[in-house]
C-alpha cells in the first residue's frame, strides 16, 4: 500500500513492522502495518485525498480477490 500511495497519489507513508514484529504476529500474522504521520501543517485537502487513496486501494484489492 505504501508503494502505491506515493506513487499514484503522491502521498508518502511509512510501511513495515515499526520496531514491534512481536505485536504485528499477534495482531495480524506478521504482515505489517501503513503509518502515516499528520502534523499541523498537514492541510484538510490533504487528509481528504490521502482517505480518498486508501478507499481506492482496499475497493480495488477487494475486487482482485479471487479474479485471477
Amino acid at each position: 500500500m505504501g508503494f502505491i500511495l506515493a506513487r499514484a497519489y503522491g502521498v508518502v507513508a511509512r510501511t513495515g513492522l515499526h520496531c514491534a514484529p512481536l505485536l504485528h504476529r499477534a495482531i495480524d500474522g506478521g504482515v505489517g502495518s501503513v503509518r502515516l504521520s499528520l502534523s499541523w501543517f498537514t492541510t484538510d485537502e490533504e487528509c481528504r485525498i490521502t482517505a480518498r487513496a486508501i478507499r481506492e486501494i482496499a475497493r480495488d484489492a477487494n475486487s482482485s480477490v479471487g479474479s485471477s
